[in-house]
């Protein structure tokens, strides 16, 4: 196998074994055991620091029907194929779109057509696309989280691939959640709109130097009369961050996304509320009932809970402020996206890069469930180079790919990637995150889910940081949402 070797960043590695996957031509997902939570190892070359971008969240629905497709071709020594042209992405700029525009550098030698990401912030990454969608033009294949398809379907931004996928790339070996929430819609219809890119789910990390000290393990088994180690629940998870909650020495107990920008306490709140055994909507039309049920009620107090021994603040923190305030030791555990976990274990941006313990989240009462994040690759309906993005697409979903993919610190939604012995060490979470795949969910992706969204986000936000009543707050959301999906035509 291939792999990074030690003091060789990311963009080296893709430059060194750029010819690996040059030579590829344009051509079931067993959950293992749970295991212990996975310590850092000591640092070794500086990751790329995060920087901003939105994830995305889970879905039940069955995943679109998995067909064998035929074997990605051979490695060959081929010479380099004549340049067509440029094919382009749009996406928000972070590490994995990066290393798309790298793993570009190798497909131009074989297909011909070269890469470029049209890159922006996370907040204006939206609008961006549907605003190009509006005006019939845009990126040849936009990068969409996975929320968004509904709305690009209902606009015929988006091209349907089931026919082209089921021929031509292997699904079955797709994690089938991730097939489900990167590319079908409606959901359980097996109509297939696009392809996994990035996968993610939220994960929980814990520092291993508070948790390992003989001192604090003593004073939380006198208060608490249980061993000081990672939470196996929610209600553990409060615990220890009440017993690290330290304001005077500048410790603090908890980092959760807490903030109204976009998707942010939105994603933790439906984690709660399904593991508390509660539900969103009925999955058809109707929400009363359902997102201000007792399990919703419950799951929202307990964070309102959280949040009174959460740092200052954090009622405007994201993915960003809750790495910055891990990476610089200001909190003893956290809740985030793996895919922004390359900046703590980088020595020259995180204080405690080698002091990272990784786990699954915690379980509720009723369930144990993670939020999906991440995002599909989609053919724009409006691109003048269908057939040619269709072709990379199908490059990208090689398992000679994928593998590069992985290698490079990127998250890869192939199990025979996720399967393979390899894998677990081309990062330290790679264990986790192949134990959490088996746990995701993902939620709504109608047409109408910006607006169901932004409702949401803002009253849940108003109501942890105010302290407001919780059903109340759930009540709103659930006749604000049911009016929504009513005037659409929803029954």
């Amino acid at each position: 196998m291939i792999s990074r070797p030690s003091g060789v960043n990311r963009r080296q590695f893709l430059s060194i074994f750029s010819s690996t996957v040059a030579a590829i031509g344009v051509a079931a997902c067993a959950a293992p055991a749970p295991a212990q939570p996975t310590a850092a190892p000591p640092p070794a070359a500086p990751a790329a620091k995060p920087t901003t971008a939105p994830a995305a969240p889970p879905t039940t629905a069955p995943a679109a029907a998995a067909t064998s497709a035929p074997a990605a071709a051979a490695a060959t020594t081929a010479p380099a194929v004549a340049q067509k042209g440029t094919l382009t992405f749009s996406w928000f700029d972070w590490l994995p779109a990066r290393l798309l525009n790298d793993l570009g550098k190798d497909y131009v030698k074989v297909g011909g057509w070269s890469i470029q990401g049209d890159l922006v912030g996370a907040t204006q990454w939206h609008d961006k696309i549907f605003t190009e969608f509006a005006a019939k033009g845009g990126a040849d294949f936009p990068i969409l989280d996975s929320q968004w398809i509904g709305e690009g379907v209902a606009g015929g931004h988006i091209v349907e691939i089931t026919d082209y996928a089921q021929k031509n790339i292997n699904l079955k070996d797709i994690n089938p959640p991730s097939l489900t929430s990167y590319g079908e819609f409606p959901q359980g219809s097996g109509k297939l709109y696009g392809l996994p890119c990035e996968q993610d789910a939220l994960a929980y990390v814990v520092r291993k130097d508070l948790f390992q000290d003989a001192k604090e393990q003593q004073a939380f088994k006198a208060k608490y009369n249980r061993d000081l180690a990672p939470a196996r629940n929610w209600d553990e998870y409060y615990d220890i961050a009440e017993f690290f909650n330290r304001p005077e020495q500048g410790l603090y107990g908890t980092a959760m996304h807490f903030a109204a920008a976009y998707d942010a306490i939105t994603c933790n709140f439906n984690q709660i509320l399904w593991s508390w055994g509660g539900e969103l909507w009925d999955g058809k039309a109707k929400t009363d009932g359902f997102i201000n049920s007792e399990a919703g009620v419950g799951a929202l107090q307990w964070m309102q809970k959280l949040y009174r021994v959460s740092p200052p603040g954090s009622g405007n923190w994201w993915f960003d402020e809750v790495n910055n305030a891990m990476a610089q030791g200001q909190v003893a555990q956290a809740i985030n996206w793996f895919a922004f976990h390359a900046g703590l274990v980088d020595p020259k941006a995180s204080k405690v890069a080698d002091k990272i313990i990784w786990g699954v989240v915690p379980a509720g009462p009723k369930a144990h469930v993670a939020h999906l994040g991440g995002m599909g690759i989609h053919i724009s309906s409006y691109s003048k180079n269908k057939d040619a993005a269709l072709d990379f697409v199908k490059w990208f979903q090689t398992q000679e790919v994928q593998k590069k993919w992985a290698q490079a610190g990127a998250l890869t939604a192939n199990v025979t990637i996720l399967n393979s012995p390899e894998f677990v060490s081309y990062e330290p979470w790679n264990q986790t995150f192949k134990e959490t795949l088996p746990l995701l969910r993902d939620f709504w992706n109608l047409p109408e889910y910006a607006r169901m969204l932004d409702l949401q986000e803002k009253t849940l936000n108003a109501a942890v940081v105010n302290q407001t009543d919780a059903r109340e707050a759930l009540d709103k959301i659930a006749k604000g949402q049911q009016s929504i999906l009513e005037d659409a035509g929803y029954a």
